[in-house]
């Protein structure tokens, strides 16, 4: 079936809907930001020591190359949590941290390789778009996130396809009780 024509008036129902996935990614930030920011303090603290070894320049490339990895499997593990998180509230249109986190199990337990597969395309994939919009003197920038956004939404929407394929259970909305 066809998903409902877009209505301005009911802009704000809209956004109030956007509300709950917008809660998830804000703590799931807050404690990324922490991890990372623990990862940043220790890589510079380290460098005081860079003169102690051998090669101080081959040492800093290590750390820094130590960082970006750091960097890399936190954004990868944070988006396979994140991902079933958000389509959760999105589907069940409520804030229900404990339902959502037992779906985000589930989820992760039926299709997990198929969401590492999808997350790392995507990554890539809104690096090279993320590039050309902001080569496009940064006003293709706007475009590019929304792109990245109808991808994530896409990918998000196949994942779960699978999921129910695979078995799992589908999430209950205020409409299907």
């Amino acid at each position: 079936s066809a998903p409902p024509r877009f209505d301005f008036g009911r802009f704000g129902d809209y956004l109030r809907r956007g509300l709950r996935p917008f809660a998830y990614q804000l703590v799931a930030l807050l404690l990324v930001a922490g991890v990372l920011f623990g990862g940043f303090v220790a890589a510079t603290r380290s460098m005081n020591y860079a003169d102690r070894f051998r090669d101080p320049y081959l040492f800093a490339a290590a750390v820094g190359l130590g960082w970006l990895l750091l960097v890399l499997l936190t954004t990868l593990v944070t988006a396979a949590v994140l991902w079933p998180l958000e389509l959760h509230a999105q589907l069940a249109r409520r804030f229900a941290p404990g339902e959502a986190v037992a779906f985000t199990g589930r989820f992760l337990g039926k299709v997990w390789g198929q969401l590492l597969v999808a997350l790392v395309a995507f990554l890539a994939g809104s690096f090279v778009v993320g590039a050309c919009g902001l080569l496009a003197a940064g006003v293709g920038l706007l475009l590019a996130v929304v792109l990245q956004f109808m991808a994530q939404q896409h990918l998000m929407t196949q994942l779960y396809r699978v999921y129910l394929a695979a078995g799992g259970e589908p999430i209950r909305g205020p409409d299907d009780e």
